[in-house]
């Protein structure tokens, strides 16, 4: 199983397929370059699937977003990722950038 990336202007990155160890590593590659460049907001409504590898994709664009200054804010998170994150005890770590669908914030 693939995930498609779909990306519109003002930095609105949605993500289409399952987030797992299959595909965590295309998932991160396809992200970086949009965190690297500015503000954004990845939308997680059309992921049906995720793993714990899904926590290390998160993890890994958020050190990113901090090192180049950028936001970045996680909408419409599957019920599982927010389980493993509390399971895996980072959930306090990514609370401040998950955010309610009718809130995005894409300003410097």
């Amino acid at each position: 199983m693939t995930t498609e990336l779909f990306v519109e202007n003002g930095g609105l990155v949605h993500l289409q397929g399952a987030v797992t160890m299959d595909t965590a590593g295309d998932v991160l590659a396809a992200i970086e370059p949009h965190v690297r460049a500015k503000n954004c907001v990845l939308d997680w409504a059309a992921v049906p699937a995720v793993d714990s590898s899904a926590l290390s994709v998160l993890l890994s664009l958020l050190r990113i977003a901090r090192e180049t200054r950028h936001r970045l804010a996680v909408i419409n998170t599957p019920a599982a990722f927010e389980s493993l994150a509390a399971l895996y005890g980072i959930d306090g770590l990514i609370a401040e950038h998950l955010a309610p669908t009718n809130t995005i914030l894409l300003h410097a």
